[in-house]
């Protein structure tokens, strides 16, 4: 899709989900921190919901990305409900790639992915406590809306902050849980 130069020099090649990805997007969960993977669970990463996320990908159901480094995945990002007029957003990135540039410049990418398919709106939500991701998801035009619980990957449930991005004029946040599709 494009390469990305973040601030440290490295090149980091953002690229769509492909099923050959199964097995690195579990190294990708693994990478992640303790921190890192309480602030990013969206969903479990065994195969049956790998399987279901990238075959809702290739349908077309959602859009999902991932940024690669050396050959390995080190960001996961998505837009889900890629049918409906308001898409649900979510990045994780690595920890040894965060602070470098790559959250903004992904950041940027999607709300232009959604501008050019017309989405009426972008939703995602934050840990309450996760004020990096938070300011910097102001930075690119999101507003506070309210708390919400989200569904997490374990199955549990956990207060988190709504944010919302109008694409156009009326837009509304969706009305459905934070949840994954699958």
């Amino acid at each position: 899709m494009q390469d990305i130069a973040l601030r440290d020099g490295r090149v980091v090649k953002i690229r769509t989900l492909v099923r050959e990805d199964k097995k690195a997007l579990h190294r990708f969960n693994n990478l992640l921190s303790e921190r890192s993977r309480y602030d990013f669970m969206p969903h479990p990463y065994d195969d049956a919901t790998i399987e279901k996320l990238i075959s809702r990908n290739e349908r077309g159901d959602d859009i999902a990305l991932v940024a690669e480094y050396e050959n390995e995945i080190i960001g996961y990002f998505f837009l889900w409900y890629a049918r409906q007029p308001v898409v649900l957003l979510g990045i994780g990135i690595a920890d040894g790639f965060q602070g470098v540039g790559m959250g903004r410049m992904v950041m940027e990418m999607l709300i232009e992915i959604c501008k050019d398919k017309g989405f009426e709106g972008i939703e995602l939500s934050t840990t309450v406590d996760n004020d990096r991701a938070y300011a910097l998801y102001e930075k690119v035009g999101f507003i506070f809306i309210k708390e919400v619980e989200t569904f997490l990957g374990d199955g549990s449930v956990r207060v988190e902050r709504c944010m919302f991005l109008p694409l156009k004029k009326d837009a509304r946040p969706m009305s459905e849980p934070h949840r994954s599709p699958v």
